[in-house]
């Protein structure tokens, strides 16, 4: 992954003039950029921004002393989206530059122009110049080489090898390790409203949409996950298996009803487990079964309700996806991300392809997008 990276893309160690940065400054952008074992907190934030002599003229920081934190964060941002428009490039065989990427291209060589200039060593200067224009030419050649689906050539001579996994394994390694850099290098801490700690109090949500009843959620990490009907109170299970996924532990768990009174109805006391995690989104799988038991249409359907961790939206994905049907998907934040701009922010009914173990078929969907915001009573 990492020498994938250096053929094609930028260079984040601008060598000696990265010391005008200090030295603690130095070791956490390197330790919330690693990709294997990357990590941001509020520490890290706290410890990098406390060596920043001015936080209220960051721009003057970043195109001086902080120019190694602008071109990790700029750099890796124009990886992101070189890669983004590579993946669509390769899917519809022809070269595809998105708005995005050409804007990030933009800031690139505005630094080639004007911000390198304050590199005060003429010779690294032109190093680095001359790394960033080769690493262009590596962009372009990615693009076309995607669009035909044929191996790249890069300029120094490694052959990259292409296919649309590759290529979204990439993606999903780019987009975890800008969104610790982005986070990193915003003055002000901005943490997630749901930490990846351990067990926590229950926490409640109305989530609204203008199209659709009010839905009511609880979320609630915990390592008590099954209902003891008999004793009538939730309780630990050991070697806890769902959805293909092993959850044992303290794990986050989703309730979510349209009417408030189900969550004091033994009927519905079931929680809904979670098949994707990452720093940004939870995606709780749930199979719903409407058919009714006296006759009538079948009406089985996967219910993905998707939590954004930073604001506590939420969109509520009906499809055709059932894991007991063994259809094909894979979530990554890329996905998701792609989910929540389909949905437009209101309701959306629709089809989609599925891709299925025997056969590929056009199956319904549902996206529902619901803006939610905490209650601080029970529900």
């Amino acid at each position: 992954m990492k020498k994938l990276l250096g053929i094609v893309v930028f260079s984040l160690l601008l060598s000696g003039y990265a010391h005008s940065m200090t030295q603690n400054q130095m070791l956490i952008i390197q330790q919330t950029l690693n990709v294997d074992q990357g990590k941001i907190t509020k520490q890290m934030h706290t410890d990098f921004w406390k060596d920043v002599p001015n936080k209220n003229d960051v721009v003057k920081f970043m195109e001086t002393t902080g120019l190694m934190a602008k071109i990790s964060r700029d750099g890796m941002q124009y990886q992101m989206e070189l890669w983004k428009s590579a993946l669509i490039s390769y899917q519809n065989q022809q070269v595809f530059k998105s708005d995005d990427y050409l804007k990030i291209k933009e800031v690139m060589n505005d630094f080639i122009n004007r911000v390198s200039k304050n590199i005060p060593d003429a010779n690294e200067r032109a190093q680095i110049i001359n790394q960033m224009k080769t690493s262009m030419i590596n962009s372009d050649n990615l693009l076309k080489s995607a669009a035909s689906r044929t191996n790249m050539q890069s300029v120094q001579g490694p052959i990259v090898e292409l296919s649309e996994e590759r290529i979204k394994f990439v993606i999903s390694n780019i987009e975890k390790s800008f969104s610790r850099i982005d986070k990193l290098l915003k003055p002000e801490w901005v943490g997630a409203q749901i930490e990846e700690i351990n067990e926590e109090q229950p926490r409640y949500f109305i989530c609204e949409n203008k199209d659709k009843d009010s839905l009511y959620v609880k979320f609630h990490k915990t390592d008590k996950v099954w209902y003891d009907w008999d004793k009538q109170e939730w309780i630990k299970i050991k070697n806890f298996r769902r959805n293909k996924v092993d959850l044992d532990g303290v794990i986050p768990t989703l309730e979510a009803h349209e009417d408030q009174s189900r969550f004091e109805n033994i009927v519905f006391k079931k929680k809904i487990f979670p098949i994707y995690i990452s720093d940004k989104y939870y995606v709780f799988y749930q199979m719903v079964n409407n058919t009714y038991w006296f006759g009538g249409d079948v009406d089985i359907y996967a219910r993905h309700i998707i939590m954004d961790r930073y604001n506590l939206n939420i969109l509520d994905y009906q499809n055709q996806k059932i894991i007991s049907l063994h259809v094909k998907f894979k979530y990554d934040d890329q996905v998701i991300e792609k989910l929540f701009k389909e949905s437009n922010q209101m309701y959306v009914n629709d089809y989609e392809i599925v891709e299925g173990l025997v056969k590929t078929f056009k199956g319904k969907r549902k996206l529902i997008n619901y803006k939610c915001s905490e209650i601080k009573q029970k529900i």
